[in-house]
């Protein structure tokens, strides 16, 4: 199963749904999931014993910091990471990859949440 989640950013949604269709013309199962609509602790734990692929699409704004329907996703990463009660092998074992989003013409900021 590949999980797409994805950033409620026009081009985001676009690469989802084209990536999506690719999954399904192989017969393989796949979900699409808005981030904004994605609880960590209910999508990504299940995750970790999992053998899914899970595809991140994030757009990164011109200041930086993901879009408003990523923040939170993006904040609670964070977050998670840096508390003691996790730390940084909470989700250790999740299979993903990111597809990050940027314009270059903002060249200190550019595709900052994708690779962050």
């Amino acid at each position: 199963l590949l999980k797409t989640l994805f950033d409620f950013f026009p081009s985001c949604q676009g690469f989802a749904t084209v990536l999506a269709e690719a999954v399904s013309s192989l017969d393989l199962p796949v979900a699409v999931i808005n981030l904004k609509e994605c609880d960590p602790d209910d999508h990504l734990v299940e995750e970790v014993t999992s053998k899914n692929v899970c595809a991140f699409l994030v757009a990164t704004y011109t200041d930086g910091r993901p879009t408003e329907s990523a923040e939170w996703f993006y904040r609670w990463l964070e977050e998670a990471a840096n508390d003691f009660r996790f730390g940084k092998t909470y989700l250790k074992g999740v299979r993903y990859a990111v597809f990050g989003l940027g314009n270059s013409a903002y060249v200190s900021h550019f595709n900052k949440v994708g690779t962050r």
